[in-house]
């Protein structure tokens, strides 16, 4: 087999037959990269991604990426200035 890499992405393939112009490949898809059961987006969000550290603040937390507004009211038109979602990604601190 010969590796070729396109996008970082490891090809192996085997020249099955060679004649003039043509050329005949087949190619293996096995790829194990762990046994180990892959991470899910909700358990990365709910264990993994650290938590804003909101103690003792009063405002409101994106839910996307932890950024804290800190004011009384969340204007409905507000965009947070780091992931550019919106007002309703936002969740008041308790």
């Amino acid at each position: 087999f010969s590796p070729y890499v396109i996008s970082s992405t490891a090809i192996l393939a085997r020249v099955v037959t060679s004649s003039g112009a043509i050329l005949k490949l087949t190619f293996s898809s096995s790829l194990v990269l762990s046994d180990r059961e892959t991470m899910t987006y909700t358990y990365y969000q709910n264990n993994v991604k650290p938590k804003p550290q909101t103690d003792g603040k009063k405002g409101y937390v994106c839910k996307v990426c932890g950024y804290i507004y800190e004011g009384d009211t969340l204007p409905d038109d507000f965009v947070c200035p780091l992931c550019k979602h919106g007002a309703a990604d936002f969740e008041e601190i308790q």
